[in-house]
């Protein structure tokens, strides 16, 4: 409780921390969170240790969270990430020049970079590509041979969906780069599913504490009523036997008697 001092607690989590170490053999530094768990469950009235404890328990949750995830560029096979961080020319249908096409070393963004360095490179957010497709349908692409062809439908920062058609100089080129993208778009989208399903439990999750809140809440208001209806009632039998001793006793005797209930309460106070 609130009351006991930071000593008790101190040697609470001493004890705790030496048994575990005889049973598992394991160091100071290896238990943090159940140490204090440890000292949570003794003291769960302690409402600043419990808030504390709350906070705690949150960064743990969100450090394992980071630690689990893996950079997009970790799930991706090795040889499609050489070949789009390294990149290759390409000719984007719209401009006059060949680009280099490349992924940056996040693989986040597409490059459009021009092959003579005088202009700065054009970027495309992978997150925003929507589809991949191979082909000459697209008007823009009805002069490249059906096996060169790359389209990527995107979507503008408007919600509008445009295209961006690519050519590559041979088939087998353009079937490496569009398995490749394929996989990285994959994985982006995987990784949105995945903080998505991340907020959705920790909003469950913060529904949950707050409904056990309100819970305790309610058990504590019950609670108090039921103590005191249950000190009305004692003082009500209190009140009917003093009047009965007082009717049925000698003045003398209900003074002693009195006295008595007077000692035998304080005593317990």
């Amino acid at each position: 409780s609130a009351k006991e001092s930071l000593q008790d607690i101190y040697e609470h989590c001493q004890t705790f921390c030496i048994r575990k170490q005889k049973q598992e053999k394991k160091s100071h530094a290896q238990m943090p969170n159940q140490v204090m768990q440890y000292i949570v469950e003794k003291h769960p009235d302690f409402e600043p240790l419990m808030k504390e404890w709350s906070e705690f328990e949150k960064a743990v949750r969100l450090k394992s969270k980071k630690i689990g995830q893996a950079p997009i560029r970790d799930r991706i096979d090795k040889a499609n990430l050489r070949l789009l961080t390294a990149g290759t020319v390409m000719r984007k249908h719209g401009d006059a020049r060949k680009k280099l096409i490349r992924v940056d070393e996040s693989c986040e963004l597409l490059l459009f970079e021009d092959t003579t360095g005088k202009k700065g490179p054009k970027q495309l957010n992978i997150r925003n590509i929507q589809q991949i497709r191979g082909g000459n349908a697209h008007p823009a692409m009805r002069n490249v041979p059906n096996g060169c062809g790359i389209q990527l439908v995107s979507i503008d920062p408007n919600g509008l969906e445009f295209v961006v058609c690519l050519e590559t100089k041979t088939g087998i080129e353009c079937d490496k780069w569009l398995s490749a993208l394929q996989e990285l778009v994959h994985a982006w989208s995987n990784n949105k599913e995945e903080k998505e399903k991340e907020k959705e439990e920790d909003k469950k999750e913060d529904k949950n504490k707050k409904q056990n809140k309100m819970n305790k809440a309610i058990d504590e208001k019950e609670e108090k009523k039921k103590w005191m209806k249950w000190w009305k009632a004692k003082n009500e039998k209190d009140k009917s036997e003093i009047i009965s001793k007082f009717e049925h006793l000698s003045k003398s005797d209900f003074g002693i008697w009195l006295l008595h209930q007077s000692k035998w309460k304080n005593d317990l106070i």
